[in-house]
């Protein structure tokens, strides 16, 4: 392990040895990676990142350093959601609400990996994700209620916002709604009489959606 740690503090080739051996070493990597996030190179920080992003969901503990290092913006963003990412629904809370932050970001890579992670960050992301998806920033709310049909396994308990946003006056929003619906499926029964409905809206995309899900 010393040895790996050590390569991963060089470049290069010496660097790509650590990241290829450090996810061998498992779970007892992760203290000295945490160690590695506080490297006075970004570089470091960054390598530190990738290895705990590759043992996924026993980097779990690592996840309040992850997001002090994209608030502090001492690390790269893509790098810390993909991590997030893999550590899924065992990272901490706030890596949730990072991650739906994140999708307000100037950078389209920042806020394409924040989509990518939401759905593996599951019911940590649902309420930040659900308050966008009913607020008045436009660009927010469509960003937000694309990602619901994705996160449908975790949105039964939401079943009256979903139908409220299938009857939304902005087209994709009643659109992603319909669609979320659809992927619950079964357990969303109670909402048929509004898939129904849908068959007659005016926009064919909906109609074919709201088919779809019946």
């Amino acid at each position: 392990l010393p040895i790996l740690i050590e390569a991963l503090r060089g470049e290069g080739a010496s660097r790509r040895l650590g990241l290829q051996g450090l996810p061998l070493v498992g779970g007892a990597a992760v203290p000295k990676l945490r160690e590695l996030l506080q490297d006075r190179r970004e570089s470091v920080r960054n390598a530190s990142i990738q290895a705990l992003g590759m043992l996924g969901a026993r980097a779990a503990e690592t996840t309040p350093d992850l997001v002090d290092l994209y608030r502090q913006g001492r690390a790269a963003p893509v790098l810390i959601l993909g991590t997030l990412s893999a550590i899924g629904s065992r990272a901490s809370p706030e890596a949730g609400q990072l991650a739906v932050e994140a999708l307000n970001h100037p950078a389209i890579e920042v806020r394409q990996a924040a989509a990518e992670a939401i759905p593996h960050l599951g019911e940590l992301a649902l309420n930040p994700l659900v308050t966008l998806a009913v607020g008045r920033d436009t660009p927010l709310r469509r960003r937000a209620v694309d990602l619901l049909p994705a996160m449908a396994p975790y949105c039964l308990g939401i079943l009256p916002i979903i139908a409220s946003l299938a009857k939304d006056t902005e087209l994709p929003v009643r659109r992603a709604a319909i669609r979320t619906l659809g992927a619950i499926g079964p357990p969303a029964a109670d909402q048929v009489g509004l898939l129904c409905e849908a068959l007659n809206d005016g926009d064919s995309d909906l109609r074919l959606a709201a088919a779809d899900a019946l």
